[in-house]
C-alpha cells in the first residue's frame, strides 16, 4: 500500500510498479488491462513496459558485450535450436499452419579458465611439432580413464534405482556418499555461474550456410567480429 502510494505522489517511485507490469506482460495480461491499471495508478502503461524492456535488453546487451571483449574471462556459449508452431484457429484461404525456426544461444560466464589455454600462439607451434603423426589409438585409448568410467555409470544406476523404488529409499544416502568418495575425480567448486541471453536468430541449423551466419552473429554481439577476436 505505502509503494501504490508513493507510486500515485512520486513518479520516480516506480520500481514495484514496473516489476509487477513486466510480469504481467510476460504473462500475457490484455492491453486493455493495462490502460486501465494505469488510470488507477496500480501499473504503468503498455507503451512504457516496451520502453523499459527496450532499456534493459540495450542495458543487457552492453554487459555481454564488455564480457566477452574482456580476455581474463572465460565463457561459453551454448546454442540450440527453437520452433514456435504457428496454429491457425481459423483456417481460410492463404492461412498455414507454419513453424517458425530459429536459434537461441545464452552466454556463460566460466570462473578459473586461465587465458593461456586458447594461446594462437601455442596451438601454432603444436601444429608445427606434428605431434599427431606419434599419435596411436592404443595411445588415444590410454588417455581414457575406463574404470573411473565404469564405476560412474554403475553408480548412475544405483541412483536411479534408489529414487524410483520406494523399498530402496534408505540407500540414497550411501549412494550419494559413493558419488562424493569413490566416484570424484575432480570436483569443481559449487559455485552458480552467471548467465546472459543473447539475441535469439531466425537461421536454421540444420543448412551449413545459416548455421554458420548464426554463429557469427552470436559471437558478434559479445564483440568477436571478422578480423577483431580479442
Amino acid at each position: 500500500m505505502i509503494s501504490s502510494v508513493n507510486f500515485s505522489r512520486n513518479q520516480l517511485a516506480q520500481k514495484l510498479i514496473v516489476s509487477k507490469s513486466l510480469l504481467e506482460f510476460a504473462y500475457g495480461v490484455p492491453y486493455d488491462v493495462f490502460a486501465y491499471n494505469s488510470r488507477v495508478g496500480t501499473s504503468v502503461s503498455y507503451w512504457s513496459v516496451c520502453k523499459h524492456l527496450k532499456d534493459l535488453s540495450e542495458e543487457e546487451a552492453q554487459i555481454v558485450f564488455n564480457v566477452g571483449q574482456d580476455p581474463g574471462r572465460g565463457v561459453v556459449i551454448v546454442m540450440d535450436n527453437v520452433q514456435n508452431f504457428h496454429l491457425q484457429r481459423d483456417p481460410q484461404i492463404g492461412r498455414e499452419n507454419t513453424m517458425n525456426v530459429g536459434l537461441a544461444a545464452t552466454l556463460i560466464e566460466i570462473d578459473g579458465v586461465d587465458p593461456c589455454a586458447f594461446s594462437l600462439d601455442d596451438k601454432r607451434l603444436r601444429l608445427m611439432n606434428s605431434e599427431r603423426e606419434a599419435l596411436t589409438v592404443g595411445r588415444l585409448l590410454s588417455f581414457i580413464n575406463g574404470p573411473h568410467i565404469e564405476t560412474v555409470c554403475g553408480l548412475h544406476w544405483l541412483q536411479t534405482l534408489v529414487n524410483y523404488i520406494p523399498s530402496l529409499s534408505h540407500l540414497k544416502e550411501q549412494v550419494s556418499m559413493l558419488f562424493r568418495t569413490r566416484a570424484q575425480k575432480f570436483q569443481l567448486p559449487i559455485k552458480a555461474n552467471k548467465v546472459h541471453p543473447l539475441a535469439t536468430s531466425s537461421n536454421n541449423e540444420t543448412v551449413n550456410t545459416e548455421l554458420k551466419d548464426a554463429l557469427m552473429d552470436f559471437l558478434s554481439q559479445i564483440g568477436h567480429a571478422e578480423n577483431n577476436y580479442p
